[in-house]
């Protein structure tokens, strides 16, 4: 569900799916099927047994990698979400930069 205005009225319907599925379109096929794709292909085993409800520990690459994971989904819900014409939080140097870093942990 979205939520417009200071007072944070409901509008739409809650969104209801049986995974996560949401496919904004925002971005080009090189970095979808690229960087964000190998982003995405890292978080998942790191995100299945946390969204099953399992007691994880989460080492240091772990971290990053759901880290890395969280910015990217919100850099593309941002995107989809935002009203016209709404200031943007992420600026596109940011999001450039954000898909140049090595995610890895030293």
């Amino acid at each position: 569900m979205r939520y417009d205005g200071p007072n944070r009225t409901p509008v739409g319907k809650p969104f209801q799916a049986a995974e996560l599925n949401h496919k904004a379109r925002l971005v080009c096929s090189k970095c979808n099927n690229g960087w964000m794709s190998d982003a995405e292909h890292c978080a998942k085993p790191v995100l299945q047994p946390l969204l099953s409800g399992h007691t994880v520990t989460l080492n240091a690459q772990d971290q990053a990698t759901l880290r890395a994971w969280i910015v990217l989904r919100a850099m593309i819900l941002e995107r989809s979400g935002s009203a016209p014409g709404a200031s943007p939080f992420y600026t596109d140097e940011e999001r450039l930069a954000f898909g140049d870093i090595d995610l890895r942990v030293r």
